[in-house]
């Protein structure tokens, strides 16, 4: 049983085979938008030497974009498709974020996202810190779980207690002064409401004028996130005997496409518009002539 699965509900060879032309058309789309976009960043860090420190933030989103994008590109090659929608759901996040700092106000708002994850990331840190009072909470609540991790305590990350001091003296430094003030004074800690923002992340969207990246892409793949999309992996017969779907189908083939080049001309025109502007037409050209073609060469399959 370890050695090979069972046929019924999956079958690898099989489905690569099956789904051969979708994944051949698939998989070269997303090597060609990856490569295009290192490319993208590339220059855009030369110029990102005459941009605010903070302007970084909005490397890293893209950078985080088409790492998604090259990942989805691996799974369909092997015609893995569900598990895309996680990947969907963060780049889908990471493009309105984006968005969000470009818009105005980029340096605090970049700054806040730092400082508020800064001190998330501490506070798991501080788990790991003797005498923390993080470690002794999580202690006493290990002690209720029954589960695998439970039993076996807590996990050992040597670094993570040797970073809480510079980490505590690098959020509380003159940097973050005016951040901290105003983490103090709301009453949302999202680093998207400091500073006259918003709570949550759909009005967020509604207000950048990009509620669609909201409604069809994080709102939709977020049922995949928290595993609320199950029930469509039924199968109802005719008889009306349930029956559990095959893995690797390729029945969202055509929504990876259409979400995959959306996403890419999007964010990497965000990235050009703040970062090389005169690259824009032309950047706009290259996806109509190397790009768009896929989406129709797709749907006549």
């Amino acid at each position: 049983m370890f050695d090979k699965p069972l046929d019924g509900i999956l079958n690898r060879e099989f489905r690569v085979a099956e789904n051969a032309d979708q994944l051949h058309i698939l998989s070269d789309l997303f090597k060609k938008m990856v490569n295009y976009s290192t490319h993208a960043l590339g220059r855009s860090m030369k110029s990102s030497r005459d941009k605010p420190r903070e302007s970084t933030l909005i490397l890293l989103f893209y950078r985080h974009i088409f790492e998604m994008l090259d990942a989805i590109e691996v799974l369909v090659a092997q015609s893995v498709f569900n598990p895309n929608s996680l990947l969907v759901r963060s780049s889908s996040e990471a493009l309105l974020y984006m968005h969000y700092i470009v818009e105005k106000d980029t340096i605090r708002r970049a700054r806040s996202f730092v400082y508020v994850k800064g001190l998330e990331k501490l506070r798991w840190k501080k788990m790991f810190k003797n005498g923390s009072e993080e470690r002794k909470r999580i202690i006493k609540e290990l002690k209720k779980d029954s589960s695998f991790v439970g039993k076996t305590g807590i996990p050992k990350f040597t670094d993570a207690p040797n970073r809480v001091k510079d980490d505590e003296e690098y959020l509380n430094s003159d940097y973050f002064k005016e951040i901290r003030s105003e983490y103090k004074k709301s009453k949302c800690k999202r680093w998207h409401a400091l500073f006259s923002g918003y709570n949550d992340l759909e009005i967020l969207a509604r207000k950048l004028g990009r509620i669609g990246i909201y409604e069809f892409y994080y709102r939709r793949y977020s049922e995949a996130m928290h595993a609320e999309n199950i029930l469509k992996s039924i199968n109802e017969g005719e008889d009306g005997m349930l029956s559990i779907k095959p893995l690797r189908l390729a029945d969202e083939a055509e929504d990876l496409v259409i979400f995959g080049v959306y996403v890419w001309y999007e964010a990497t025109k965000l990235l050009l518009e703040y970062f090389r502007p005169q690259e824009v037409s032309k950047y706009e050209q290259d996806a109509k002539q190397s790009i768009y073609p896929y989406l129709k060469d797709f749907k006549k399959r």
